[in-house]
C-alpha cells in the first residue's frame, strides 16, 4: 500500500530490504483472501516468485511442514508503519473466523487465519478478538511483574542507602568524557 514502510521486526532473520518484498506480498495475498501459510508456500513455490527464495524447497514431508511453520514466521515478523500513526503496528493478526464473518474467503467452519490490520479493523468481531487478546496479554504481563515487586522494593532500599552513596562517590571516575 502507498506510504507504508514494511521493517522486520528486531531480532528476526532477514533485512528490511526482506521485509518490503515480504510485506507487499503479504498486503497483495491479503487482498485476494489467501493469507494462509498454505497459500503463501503455493505461491512461493515458483521460481519467479518473489517468496521463493525465503524458503527451503527440499520436498519431503518434513520440509512442507517447515515451509508452513516458515510461512507463519514471516507474516509475524513483519510491522507496518502507516504515516498516521507513529509507532509501528502489528501487520498481521491471529483470528477465528467463523462461517459468514469473511466475503473475501468464506469458511465453512470455524478456523484460524492470519488477517492483516486493514482487514481485522474493517470487521467489529475481528478487531473485538484482538482487544480481547491484548487485554490478555497485558493481564499476564501484570502478574508476570507482580514477582518482581518484592525485588524492586529491595533494589530501592539498597539504592537509597550505601549503596547509592558508593555510587556517587565513583560517578566522577566512572565518567566517560
Amino acid at each position: 500500500m502507498e506510504g507504508r514502510v514494511y521493517t522486520a521486526k528486531p531480532g528476526s532473520r532477514f533485512s528490511n530490504e526482506d521485509a518490503a518484498v515480504l510485506g507487499q506480498e503479504i498486503e497483495r495475498l491479503d487482498a485476494q483472501g489467501e493469507l494462509t501459510p498454505e497459500a503463501m508456500v503455493a505461491y512461493a513455490r515458483y521460481e519467479c516468485s518473489p517468496l521463493h527464495r525465503f524458503f527451503n524447497w527440499n520436498d519431503t514431508e518434513a520440509a512442507e511442514l517447515y515451509r508452513r511453520d516458515r510461512a507463519l514466521y514471516l507474516i509475524r515478523n513483519i510491522e507496518v508503519h502507516i504515516p498516521e500513526t507513529s509507532e509501528p503496528v502489528k501487520f498481521v493478526h491471529r483470528i477465528i473466523v467463523k462461517p459468514g464473518d469473511d466475503d473475501a474467503a468464506p469458511v465453512e467452519e470455524m478456523t484460524e487465519r492470519c488477517l492483516t490490520i486493514d482487514r481485522v479493523k474493517a470487521n467489529a468481531a475481528w478487531m473485538a478478538q484482538v482487544i480481547v487478546k491484548e487485554r490478555d496479554q497485558i493481564i499476564a504481563t501484570q502478574r508476570r511483574l507482580r514477582q518482581y515487586e518484592s525485588v524492586a522494593q529491595a533494589i530501592r532500599d539498597v539504592t537509597d542507602g550505601p549503596l547509592q552513596t558508593a555510587i556517587d562517590m565513583l560517578a566522577p571516575v566512572l565518567s566517560v568524557e
